[in-house]
């Protein structure tokens, strides 16, 4: 309900035609009230959820190097990924330890992804970057992992990349 995808007149033009809305966080949902007042009564609050039975560990990690570190989602700036990108970069300067990020996600903005894959090599550091990871395949990204980092540096909703990095036995970062 915001731009680029809708015009707050039109948004609201449309909220106020429905019967009901869902938000999945009472953030989420207290930020449409405060947008849109005249749908108070509409938005119910549902949380999100995952199948524990895709997301599910993989068995136990081989424990080898190098320690692997996963972004997952929309690679948008609000997200963070150029601090998680000098976070592991200053995190193998100062520990010794070989690390490396595994990127799953992709960016609309025109040029952000490129960005972001020349910063991590004007770093030097171990990244793979995945692109758009179809969700019906993306539980097998998290079993490569060894912990997910969710660097967001907003508001965020609902971060149904944090459960699902959960459900599949990851600590969350």
């Amino acid at each position: 309900v915001s731009p680029p995808y809708l015009a707050a007149g039109q948004a609201a033009h449309c909220l106020s035609k429905a019967d009901l809305i869902l938000a999945n966080s009472a953030s989420l949902k207290k930020q449409l009230i405060s947008r849109f007042p005249h749908i108070a009564g509409s938005i119910r609050k549902i949380w999100l959820g995952v199948d524990t039975n895709r997301f599910a560990p993989d068995g136990p990690k081989a424990g080898g190097w190098p320690f692997t570190l996963l972004f997952s989602g929309r690679s948008i700036p609000r997200k963070g990924l150029p601090v998680l990108i000098h976070a592991v970069h200053r995190a193998r300067a100062g520990t010794g330890r070989r690390i490396r990020l595994i990127v799953a996600g992709n960016s609309l903005s025109p040029g952000y992804m490129q960005r972001m894959k020349s910063l991590n090599r004007r770093l030097g550091s171990p990244a793979c970057f995945l692109g758009t990871v179809p969700h019906s395949r993306i539980h097998r990204i998290y079993n490569l992992a060894d912990a997910l980092v969710c660097p967001s540096q907003k508001h965020e909703a609902f971060g149904l990349v944090n459960v699902e990095a959960m459900s599949s036995g990851l600590p969350v970062i």
